[in-house]
């Protein structure tokens, strides 16, 4: 056997191929949505959001709610493409989440901004979209408190939110422009 053989294998022993795993994992230009806690495997954040998408629209598709589902499924963890989420991640990936980072308030934001709201009704809709996604860790937030804050305005007046999204990644890997506008419209 080689040197180098003998080095390698006695690196991987020594744990070095877990290093080299999470430092790929960590520092490239991909975006993770969470580790498995079984085998610590990255899940891409885009398979994660499709997969979602797509259980939630089969699952909503009986009462006529297909593409309102499938727009939920995909932008509810917009905020994972980010290199702060991607940071902290990294950082917690002993699965020792401790601290908290909000990733679900892009998302309601982005429907915030960006839905078509012609009407009283869409607008309530579009609204009803922003509180499940600002909700789907927390369980449905406050709109109004009985002191009169709201966890909703809150969320929907958080600053450089959309701001940190790499909204490139998303269109290329995740959905395109022209698909999200259709479904924003519906």
């Amino acid at each position: 056997m080689s040197f180098m053989n003998i080095w390698k294998n006695s690196m991987i022993n020594f744990g070095v191929q877990n290093i080299l795993y999470w430092k790929e994992v960590c520092f490239m230009q991909t975006y993770n949505a969470r580790f498995r806690n079984f085998d610590n495997a990255a899940q891409p954040v885009e398979k994660h959001l499709l997969r979602v998408g797509n259980l939630m629209s089969e699952n909503a598709k009986n009462i006529g709610l297909f593409s309102t589902a499938k727009l939920i499924g995909i932008l509810h963890d917009l905020g994972k493409i980010s290199q702060d989420f991607q940071n902290y991640l990294c950082k917690n990936s002993a699965h020792s989440l401790k601290e908290k980072l909000d990733h679900s308030t892009a998302g309601g934001q982005f429907v915030l901004e960006n839905a078509v709201s012609d009407s009283d009704f869409s607008l309530m809709l579009t609204q009803i979209v922003a509180h499940i996604i600002f909700s789907h860790h927390s369980g449905l937030l406050n709109l109004y408190g009985s002191d009169g804050s709201s966890d909703f305005l809150r969320r929907t007046e958080k600053e450089n939110i959309l701001g940190k999204i790499d909204f490139a990644y998303f269109f290329k890997k995740v959905i395109s422009q022209n698909e999200l506008k259709e479904l924003l419209k519906k």
